[in-house]
């Protein structure tokens, strides 16, 4: 009971395709597009036969009380170099040419909750069912885009060239308050081991040679509005680490070999003891900042270490600074650690000396407050 028919897709009905598109393709295109496009599709219904218990069978081309499903193959061709149009400046979409073209005018929906997503309902353009009862692997969808053709000629720069792109698409509103979300996805074992990871992304360079300035980033975070983002990447809830770095390795050629686990621009800090205060009843990320934090000055040469109050520097010719004075931890003299070759350098106040001769061995008894040095064998008094 197959029947290959030739259709084009609009909306969620099947309509008999027209090779005359109407309408312009794109901002400021001409229609060129609808002479250089030619879509094949072929519907194939296919009937599965469920039987009252809801266990699923294989097709069955004779069971006519069954559930119709349609497989759809298409292929589009797009001809002539300039049927996208070709702008001086700016950027042309052509959703005319897209292969597949729907559209959700949704009216509907509520939320019943003020304060929260509770009580929502949800509607999706397009939803698919995989269900995985076989082994190997199972997708609810799978792209391959491959760049082929020769390129742009007397280009300098791979911004220049053509580019090939999975999955994209904007999200914008015009109501205020309102939540946009690119991608959400959710993982549950229900209540089995199992192993779950978010997103992979698996890369293949094998030359870096960058004569156009090419560039390979596994995330990137593009903000381009006037007001910054709040957080780039923020982890919330059971995490045992946030960012792993431990199978990380560079190229031999690039930092002696040794991979940048963090790389920071001057001026910029790690803060530590930040807290995560609410806002409008939920908390969200590291809002309130701590007052501890390292930072790289540009000014002074320095890295600093800061507590609020004071911050040490150690400078590019590797001496500690500090504006608010140097202070060392004051022990008693039986406290101070072994000295040795290790330990060499090491410098502790003392409060109980006996002598405060400079250069002489460090000698509990007394009242003295004195800085106790390790020369590598012996504490003597500074």
């Amino acid at each position: 009971m197959m029947r290959p028919l030739s259709y084009a897709i609009f909306g969620l009905a099947l309509v008999t395709f027209d090779h005359a598109i109407a309408g312009p393709v794109g901002i400021n295109a001409s229609d060129v597009l609808s002479n250089n496009i030619q879509t094949n599709v072929k519907v194939h219904e296919v009937v599965r036969a469920i039987p009252p218990d809801g266990r699923l069978q294989e097709l069955n081309d004779e069971h006519l009380d069954g559930v119709n499903a349609q497989v759809i193959a298409a292929s589009s061709i797009i001809d002539g170099s300039d049927a996208l149009g070709r702008p001086l400046t700016g950027y042309i979409w052509s959703p005319k040419a897209a292969q597949y073209s729907s559209r959700l005018l949704n009216f509907s929906g509520w939320n019943q909750s003020l304060t929260g997503n509770d009580g929502r309902t949800g509607v999706a353009a397009v939803r698919t069912s995989v269900e995985q009862n076989g082994n190997g692997d199972a997708g609810a969808y799978y792209g391959m885009c491959q760049i082929g053709g020769a390129g742009r000629e007397g280009a300098s720069h791979w911004l220049a060239q053509p580019a090939c792109v999975i999955l994209n698409g904007d999200v914008a509103t015009t109501v205020p308050h309102s939540y946009l979300n690119v991608q959400e996805f959710s993982l549950s074992d229900n209540g089995r081991d199992v192993a779950g990871i978010g997103t992979v992304y698996r890369f293949g360079r094998t030359e870096n040679a960058a004569s156009q300035g090419e560039i390979w980033f596994g995330i990137r975070n593009q903000s381009s509005g006037s007001k910054a983002i709040d957080a780039g990447i923020s982890n919330a809830g059971l995490v045992n680490i946030g960012l792993d770095m431990t199978l990380a390795t560079a190229d031999p050629s690039f930092n002696d070999g040794r991979p940048v686990s963090l790389n920071m621009s001057g001026g910029q800090a790690v803060v530590y003891n930040s807290q995560a205060t609410a806002m409008n009843g939920i908390a969200w990320y590291g809002n309130r900042l701590g007052n501890a934090f390292d930072s790289y000055s540009r000014a002074s040469k320095s890295l600093d270490r800061c507590n609020g109050k004071a911050c040490l520097g150690v400078g590019e010719n590797v001496v500690a600074i500090s504006a608010a004075g140097l202070r060392l931890t004051v022990i008693d003299v039986g406290a101070l650690p072994p000295c040795d070759d290790k330990s060499e350098g090491t410098l502790y106040g003392v409060r109980n000396a006996k002598y405060s001769i400079y250069g002489e061995p460090v000698i509990a008894g007394g009242d003295k407050h004195i800085m106790a040095y390790c020369n590598g064998s012996d504490w003597i008094a500074r």
